[in-house]
């Protein structure tokens, strides 16, 4: 995309038009709580790079995010968007941009199939705890929005093997995970603490040393077992089987 255009504007416009196409420049400007002359340069640009198309009805230019009219087009959207959701599947909680980075597409064509992907109830974009970065997640009939974000973090395999761990070994310290896990001592402490802000795990102080317990014990185990968790680690799998929560 052009350098001069604003990107968060480009962004607002496209969410705007997927949810009320046929807005008026004059329309859009008061929505978005933009200039005219600012909004209609932007629009502009986005008709000329064929990324929203203006239509003549009534005497007012109203406009419209691009529509796919041909079978091969309707093809090629269609693989793209089976693509998409597929590294979500595989990545649960990515954010806009990293997806468009990942696929090496712009954002706003990640964002037009990321919309059509949330009509289509088959994947839900969530927003973080900053209220920030809208995250997404393939839809999983009656699973609730908390549970999904905690099993979003739980298909990671470096967080499933720490939970796991501490399962089996409850008030485990920092330095018997590290011995436990190929990682550095500063990425242990990063996942940690990932899992105590989403309140999968609690710590407690042990002199100069913390341990690690799951805060809810049965509700972890039961989304382990029911989503198959343990089958994403490496080498974990077999230590896993022979234990049972009481």
């Amino acid at each position: 995309m052009d350098k001069t255009l604003d990107l968060e504007l480009c962004r607002k416009i496209y969410n705007l038009l997927s949810k009320e196409p046929g807005l008026t420049l004059s329309k859009i400007a008061e929505l978005l709580d933009v200039k005219l002359g600012y909004l209609e340069y932007h629009l502009s640009s986005l008709v000329l790079k064929e990324n929203i198309v203006s239509k003549n009805e009534q005497g007012y230019n109203k406009y419209y995010l691009k529509q796919k009219v041909n079978i091969r087009r309707d093809k090629r959207t269609n693989d793209t968007r089976n693509i998409i959701i597929d590294l979500i599947d595989q990545n649960p909680g990515l954010h806009l941009a990293k997806i468009a980075k990942m696929l090496d597409m712009s954002s706003q064509l990640a964002e037009y199939h990321l919309i059509n992907l949330e009509k289509s109830n088959l994947i839900i974009g969530l927003k973080g705890k900053n209220k920030y970065y809208k995250r997404y997640y393939i839809k999983e009939g009656d699973i609730g929005l908390e549970e999904k974000k905690i099993l979003s973090l739980l298909r990671q395999e470096h967080l499933i093997k720490i939970v796991l761990l501490i399962l089996k070994n409850p008030n485990i310290k920092h330095k018997q995970l590290l011995q436990n896990l190929d990682i550095v001592a500063s990425t242990l402490s990063y996942h940690l603490k990932k899992l105590e802000e989403y309140e999968i795990i609690i710590s407690k102080s042990y002199g100069k040393e913390r341990g690690y317990e799951i805060k809810n014990k049965k509700e972890i185990f039961r989304l382990v077992r029911r989503y198959k968790l343990d089958q994403i680690t490496d080498g974990f799998k077999d230590a896993w089987q022979d234990f049972t929560l009481i």
